[in-house]
């Protein structure tokens, strides 16, 4: 799991002021077992914060007017910091300030401490400005981090608070700003009012309200900030469990942060480590970024539906702009295609593609059989697949073939194959993907088996037309059966695997039923 270059063993940390500097949990957690331990609020100089009553539960959460208290930075140096450098695990300071030149005080007496990440809270109001908080303000917010850039030698995570009228605005300020992350949310102001007392819960009289309650609330604000701006977010806000934590890494976040859980939990973190490992296990993702609606480190990007390509270049243009904006670290940009959506764009612009990204094009020829294509009325013969094909090359964009088993008819396979083989071999594709005819009642290739000017190939047919075009194909290319309409799979690289892939299929051939694979076949619902 990586962050701003931070690299963190799993995504699980603490949501500042809810875990000390860490010593106040070591008795009931092992630091180690966490991504990162996010420390309460460092001032340039000591805060006493606010009155007492400073904390209410509130149905589905709490609220808290602690304001800040910490004993200032030379006592956290001398004291928290020699303590966190125990374990093996990314240590995150969270910084507050009153004015800009406490923030920077800060920031600058930390950036020689060692130490992995800065967390820097702008829901504190500005006393140089009439008490508004630093991070209600766009133009603020930008000038706040661009000076904080200046000072600081970590990276940094500017927290954001939701007591805005628009949480993209403000985001993308401290991007422009030059923000490494961004941490949302803070609380939300709130109250409560005792009835009997006719009192105030809290001294401060407002709040911030965390815990289940604003769940919702952020979970929104993550994923619209996510698609927003292009560096990583850390989602916090209600975080109780592991389904908690995958709502707000499916919404985009790179990491979460846990708060009022570990209040009334202070094993909620560990557990919550483990509910996450347990999920991937059962599902078999590997990282926890392919689960990302928003994924900003993909590296490949591929359209689905019909066939996009048909689009102008014009439009395809404004595609892979868009892609390079919610997606900066995208190499690759694919689709499915026609052969005769590549006929209209002239070969300088398959280059201008090309350098914009569009590459591995999967183009659904199905045959190379100038008789099997005419009889698809694919509106294309083998000319120009030839011919378009090596315009794709010349404009250095990769393409992949989609092969349908079965489309010769019986009778007409092994001339059908021959002459496939013979387009296939004068072209580069990378992959070809092989599919088998699956005729439905509800089809025109039905209605013409019905009327006697077509006959569907056996299964086994279909089993030795793909032995065949394995056998015949001399191209450097991967070859493989998907999908659920191949009664067996083969796969590998022609022509290094071309001996295996052969002997399998004949073997296959030999032993199966063709009772068996057509009884497969009839049972398919859908492919």
């Amino acid at each position: 799991m990586d962050i701003a270059g931070i690299t963190l063993k799993n995504p699980v940390m603490p949501a500042s002021g809810t875990f000390g500097s860490g010593q106040e949990y070591s008795g009931f957690i092992d630091l180690n077992r966490l991504g990162a331990v996010v420390t309460k609020g460092v001032s340039i100089v000591p805060w006493e914060g606010n009155p007492t009553p400073r904390i209410m539960e509130t149905a589905s959460g709490m609220i808290n007017a602690v304001g800040l208290q910490n004993p200032g930075i030379e006592v956290f140096i001398r004291r928290d910091l020699p303590f966190l450098r125990q374990f093996d695990t990314k240590v995150i300071i969270n910084v507050c300030g009153s004015t800009v030149a406490d923030y920077l005080g800060a920031v600058e007496r930390l950036s020689v401490q060692g130490i992995d990440m800065l967390e820097i809270n702008i829901s504190c109001p500005n006393v140089e400005h009439g008490g508004i908080a630093f991070g209600q303000e766009p133009r603020m917010v930008e000038y706040i981090t661009k000076e904080i850039k200046k000072k600081a030698a970590q990276p940094v995570s500017m927290k954001l608070t939701p007591n805005v009228t628009d949480i993209t605005e403000i985001a993308k300020a401290a991007e422009a700003g030059g923000a490494d992350a961004l941490s949302l949310i803070n609380t939300i102001t709130g109250m409560r009012i005792d009835v009997k007392k006719r009192a105030f819960c809290v001294a401060n009289k407002t709040g911030g309200l965390s815990g289940p309650a604003i769940k919702p609330v952020a979970l929104r604000m993550v994923w619209q900030t996510c698609r927003a701006v292009s560096i990583p977010v850390i989602g916090m806000g209600g975080i109780q469990s592991a389904e908690d934590a995958l709502e707000f890494i499916m919404a985009g976040a790179a990491a979460v942060a846990v708060g009022t859980a570990n209040f009334r939990n202070p094993c909620a973190m560990p557990e919550i480590i483990g509910g996450l490992e347990k999920y991937m296990e059962e599902n078999g993702i590997r990282d926890l970024k392919e689960i990302s609606r928003y994924y900003r480190n993909a590296k490949r990007v591929f359209f689905t539906g019909a066939n996009p390509f048909v689009l102008s270049f014009d439009k395809l243009k404004t595609l892979a702009e868009l892609v390079r904006k919610y997606y900066p670290k995208v190499q690759s940009i694919g689709c499915f295609a026609r052969i005769t959506d590549i006929t209209p764009k002239t070969t300088e612009q398959l280059r201008e593609l090309r350098g914009l990204g569009y590459n591995s094009l999967t183009i659904g020829v199905e045959a190379g059989d100038e008789e099997s294509l005419s009889f698809m009325h694919k509106g294309f013969g083998t000319k120009e697949i030839i011919e378009e094909c090596k315009r794709l090359e010349e404009a250095g964009m990769d393409y992949n073939f989609f092969y349908l088993a079965g489309i010769y008819g019986s009778g007409h396979m092994e001339e059908g194959v021959k002459n496939t083989a013979e387009v296939f071999n004068q072209l580069h594709p990378k992959v070809i993907v092989s599919s088998m005819l699956t005729v439905y009642p509800t089809s025109e290739l039905y209605q013409e088996i019905q009327a006697g000017n077509w006959t569907e190939e056996t299964e086994i047919e279909k089993l030795y037309e793909l032995r065949t075009l394995v056998g015949s194909l001399d191209i450097d290319t991967y070859f493989a059966t998907m999908g659920a309409s191949n009664c067996i799979n083969v796969e590998g690289h022609l022509p290094k695997d071309r001996e295996r892939m052969v002997k399998w299929l004949d073997e296959v051939i030999g032993a199966v039923d063709e009772k068996e694979l057509r009884r497969y076949r009839e049972n398919l619902r859908h492919l």
